[in-house]
């Protein structure tokens, strides 16, 4: 009889890990976090920003661009669909500093994201948390052993941003960024695979 798994653990830039298990699915998934590894089955996977100072908690100046380069490596047996979500905190003012300046385009505050490459896979709004997570799909299976190209490489807060904007935000604001894998046997899109994946 098999036994069903499924397996989320998140990584966020702040270096908290969480972990959540459910069970429905008969497929493998897993995630791993920066500081802790955790396994199920034969899908592993590492989620790294070498460019990322975890030390510098301070929010960046509007202008100033802060380096930031996740990537997800394939360190299981199997390859795997990847997807990655970035959740904004504060995104009642967020939206409210970007809407003040007619700013719509994602891509002036997360340089070096290519939309070729990782397609945009859906908006979620959390009211009461007050966060906005962005999530998007790498295109192509990722082979045992192989990496994602970085999802993007700088965040900058835009320029235009006043300080009674800026300090809007608060000194809690923070951009987490968090990775999903599924198996591919079975699966044959990104899309079926996490909508597989979300449905438990």
């Amino acid at each position: 009889m098999n036994k069903k798994k499924m397996v989320t653990v998140c990584l966020v830039v702040a270096l908290m890990a969480v972990f959540a298990i459910g069970g429905s699915l008969a497929y493998f998934t897993d995630t791993d976090a920066k500081a802790n590894t955790f396994t199920v089955g034969n899908v592993d996977i590492t989620l790294t920003e070498n460019a990322w100072d975890a030390n510098d908690t301070h929010i960046a100046d509007p202008g100033v661009a802060v380096a930031k380069d996740p990537v997800v490596t394939n360190t299981g047996e199997n390859e795997a669909w990847v997807r990655v979500n970035v959740t904004i905190s504060d995104a009642a003012e967020f939206k409210a500093a970007m809407q003040a300046h007619n700013i719509t385009n994602l891509a002036t505050i997360f340089a070096g994201h290519s939309e070729t490459v990782w397609k945009r896979a859906g908006i979620k709004e959390d009211t009461a948390a007050n966060t906005i997570t962005y999530s998007y799909y790498y295109k192509n299976k990722l082979a045992k052993g192989a990496s994602t190209e970085a999802i993007f490489t700088s965040v900058t807060i835009p320029a235009s941003f006043t300080s009674a904007e800026m300090a809007t935000l608060g000194d809690d604001f923070t951009i987490n960024v968090t990775a999903d894998a599924i198996q591919t046997s079975g699966l044959d899109t990104v899309e079926a695979a996490f909508a597989a994946f979300d449905a438990n």
